[in-house]
Parts: C-alpha cells; structure tokens; sequence
C-alpha cells in the first residue's frame, strides 16, 4: 500500500473516531437530539456525527477497493510493479499537514464549545482553518470569517431557534 492511500487510511479512520465522538459526547446528555418534535442543540452534532462516519467507512471501502485493483494489476506485470515503488508520493506533504491540522483544530473546537460560546468559536475556527488551508491576506480571513459566523448564526440561531448561544 502507498503512502497516499495509508494517509487516507488513517485520516479516515481519525475523522471516524471524531464521529464517535460527536455522537458519544451528545448522547450522554440529559436531553435527546430531538425533543417533542423539536431539533435541539444536539441535534447536528450527532447528525454530523453519522454522516462523517458513513463518509469515513464509505472512503475506507473506496481506499481497499482500489488497493486490491491495483494489487491485481500490479501481479500481471513486473514493469507495473516496478514503476508504483519508484513513484512513492512523500507522507509529510503539506496537503498531510494541512488535514492533519484541520483535525486537531476541529478536535480543539468539539472540546471547547462548552467552555466558549459558540459564535466566539466558529469565528475563530473559520479565521484559522482558511489561514490553515492557505489564505494568507489577514483582511480576508476577518471578513470571511466574519461573513460565515453571521451566516451561521442565521441558520442555527434565528432560523431553526437553536439555543446555541
């Protein structure tokens, strides 16, 4: 298996155990995702939650899929072979620090949310992850940073009522 497919491996399973996470960690209140008839504030976590390990499993089939074509391809010529060694893509790429660092903040924003409130917090996760996948005009981080929480607050707060506050 090539480097690239085994980042994708570990990412996916990463991003799976944030999933778990998500669910465990909004399960284990008092109150459920849906209340009466209502969405409460764990209702998205937990739905993110689920999608993000369906994506994740979905991503380690696709990943296993395409090793064993490749493995089989691989077995009927010795050129093939050859050519997949010499063409290994290196671990530490800055696509690899980029995901590896969106994980750690997105773990960093699921731990603090209790702690700091939550338009504080998407402001500050959208300001860094744009300078994280490469935006690097300080102005237009803030305004698009800025844009998005407000467009987030309009969602969560004003439209579906959440008390997210």
């Amino acid at each position: 298996m090539n480097s690239k497919r085994l980042g994708d491996l570990v990412m996916s399973v990463l991003f799976m155990a944030l999933g778990i996470f998500a669910i465990v960690n909004m399960q284990g209140q008092e109150t459920a995702a849906i209340d009466h008839g209502t969405t409460t504030f764990r209702t998205f976590p937990i739905l993110f939650g689920a999608i993000m390990i369906f994506l994740c499993f979905a991503n380690i089939c696709k990943v296993i899929v395409v090793e064993l074509r490749d493995r089989r391809k691989a077995c009927a010529t010795t050129e093939a072979a050859a050519e997949q060694d010499v063409q290994k893509p290196r671990i530490f790429s800055r696509v690899w620090f980029r995901v590896s660092a969106l994980f750690i903040l997105t773990l960093v924003y699921a731990l603090l949310l209790r702690q700091i409130s939550f338009t504080p917090m998407v402001f500050v996760f959208l300001f860094v992850a744009f300078a994280i996948l490469g935006q690097r005009k300080i102005w237009l981080n803030l305004i698009v940073a800025a844009v998005g929480t407000f467009i987030i607050h309009l969602i969560f707060v004003v439209f579906l009522r959440l008390p997210i506050n």
